[in-house]
């Protein structure tokens, strides 16, 4: 599953803390915009 995009990096560690609490690993993965 995506999640994102996020702009700020406290809302990444937020949502990947809440994310480990309940049992899943998350993996950050930086997509390269295309204009």
């Amino acid at each position: 599953v995506r999640l994102g995009p996020y702009t700020k990096v406290e809302d990444l560690n937020r949502i990947r803390q809440a994310l480990a609490q309940n049992g899943i690993d998350a993996s950050l993965v930086k997509i390269k915009e295309t204009q």
